[in-house]
Formats: structure tokens, sequence, C-alpha cells
């Protein structure tokens, strides 16, 4: 979003103009996907990809079944050719753009580039590896502090108020009361994880059950953080996230809408 709005980002670029193939190559068809489509998990790319689970692989359709923007499929390969495209435009990687353009200037406590993100290979399945990266609850409030504010910290904007506009606008139907923006999850006539929201809301999900939820009217951010060494990590699924916001929902008092 930061570099979209420079003008550095082109979201229009296909995978043609960007040169942008993996093992085997894509076909014709694929290579016209856009950035957008890959942002909107609809590129129709259903090659295999780094940092995926055998349930997931599964459970994608066939190579070919569906044309660039005709179909949603959460899809690790679009993710994961993003960060290769996100280089390819800024000659940056994700990570270097995430230390300087968020970690630094929302003054993270505890984020370490060293320390805390890591790259997952595997290059008998694709070129394009997977980005993982772990937060503190208190650096990822952050994030979510930003977006509930339109881009903003304190008296700097960010990402533009556009971007966070056309990032959490739903493209796509993910299931019931669920759509799916730029890479977040966006809830439906205010629904979200199974929670009647009174005005828009989204959120975002990490890996074992990681969570963060931004109601922006209520300027109202909730992190839900685990364990997630990988030696010894916690696995919470939503259907226990549900109970627990359900009642973080209802003990809040103060949890109304601000007066007009």
């Amino acid at each position: 979003g930061i570099y979209h709005d420079q003008g550095t980002v082109k979201l229009e670029k296909t995978m043609s103009e960007l040169n942008i193939d993996d093992i085997g190559g894509l076909s014709d068809t694929e290579k016209q996907a856009t950035v957008e489509q890959l942002l909107q998990a609809r590129s129709g790319i259903y090659h295999p990809s780094a940092y995926e689970v055998a349930a997931q692989t599964a459970h994608h359709p066939a190579r070919g079944s569906f044309a660039p923007g005709t179909h949603f499929e959460y899809n690790n390969w679009d993710f994961n050719a993003l960060g290769t495209i996100f280089k390819t435009f800024t000659k940056k990687t994700v990570f270097e753009a995430l230390d300087a353009d968020l970690s630094k200037p929302l003054q993270f406590e505890h984020f370490k580039v060293a320390r805390d993100t890591s790259w997952v290979y595997e290059p008998s399945r694709s070129q394009h590896p997977a980005y993982v990266m772990r937060l503190s609850a208190r650096d990822l409030g952050r994030v979510g502090l930003l977006m509930a504010r339109n881009g903003r910290w304190k008296d700097k904007q960010i990402v533009s108020a556009n971007w966070v506009k056309s990032s959490t606008t739903s493209y796509s139907s993910a299931g019931p009361g669920i759509g799916y923006g730029y890479m977040w999850w966006v809830g439906v006539d205010g629904w979200h994880f199974a929670q009647k929201f009174p005005t828009p809301i989204f959120s975002a999900r990490g890996n074992f059950g990681q969570f963060l939820v931004i109601d922006p009217t209520r300027d109202l951010v909730l992190v839900h953080r685990v364990n997630s060494d990988p030696s010894n990590h916690a696995d919470v699924g939503i259907a226990v996230f549900n109970k627990l916001l359900a009642r973080i929902l209802a003990a809040g008092p103060n949890l109304i809408l601000p007066q007009k």
C-alpha cells in the first residue's frame, strides 16, 4: 500500500509483464493474472507453493480450472509470489520494508528482523519462498491501530486512507458471513467470527490461531496471540476464539458507538 501510493507498485501489471514464472512454467492464461488479483487471492494460479499444508494443497482446484479474476481461493502461491513481486517493484524484501516502513515509524517494542523473520524455501515445489514473521501482541496491536485510524500514526499518514479502504473492501465471498479484500478478511453485514458488529469490521489471521480484529468505528483493536514456537506451539481454532471474542464484547461496558 505504501509503495502503491508512491506509484512504485502497479496493481494492474500482469505476471507476464513482470516476468513472474515458476517451475514447469505458468500457462499463457495464468500469466495474465494481475498483481491486484494475487492480493485478492483470485489469480487462478494453482501451482504448488512453499509453506502449504497437504490439506490446503488438496483443496485447490486443478490448474487451469478458473481464469484469473473469476474465482476466490485462499492460495499460498499468490501470497508467496507477491513477495517476489514486491522486491521486483521496490528492490527491497518484504522484511526490509517491514522494518523500515512499519517497525520504526510505529515504534515496535520487540521486533527484530534477524530473530523474528525467516524465509521458507521448497525448491522442488516453487521458486517463490514464503516469508514467515512473528510479532508480539503489542507490535501487532500497533498495526491494528494504524488500520483502525485510516493509515495514520500520531501526526503522520503512513499509508493512505484510500489504500486502507481498498484493502479492507470485500471482493469475494470466503464463506458464510466472511469476505476477502487485499489479504484482509472482511466482515459481511457486520458479521465476523460469529459475532454481530454494528459497523464494518475486518481482521488478519495467522498460523496456529493468531488473530487481529479491527473495529475502526469504535477505535477497537483485539489481538489474540498464541505460543508459536515450532517445537511446542499452541493451536487455537476459530471456534474457540469465537467464544472468547463473544465474552470480551459482552464484558465491555464501553463498547458502544461514539455519539455523532
